[in-house]
């Protein structure tokens, strides 16, 4: 899925992306999962792309980190989904 999304970035920036993967979740602490997600990356990737994989340790909780900084921006709350809209087109 990473080299599929990479590989319809244009050319001028998908050798700054390869450099800047980044992984987060708790999944994502599985024993051995960066190693695998680089070796595959890399496998896939043509062959002068320098990959480089940035698993950070607080992972764990990252995802939600952002998402804590970006809701509390005023700039964001234009698009914040109101409860009663949510139930009525989402909820399944």
């Amino acid at each position: 899925m990473i080299n599929t999304s990479l590989s319809k970035v244009e050319m001028e920036i998908r050798t700054t992306l390869y450099r800047n993967i980044f992984i987060c979740g708790g999944n994502s602490l599985t024993k051995g999962f960066p190693e695998r997600i680089t070796n595959e990356v890399k496998k896939l990737a043509p062959k002068q792309m320098k990959v480089m994989l940035n698993a950070p340790g607080n992972r764990k909780y990252s995802c939600w980190s952002g998402a804590s900084v970006i809701s509390g921006l005023s700039s964001f709350r234009g698009m914040w989904v109101k409860r009663n809209v949510f139930k009525i087109n989402y909820f399944l």
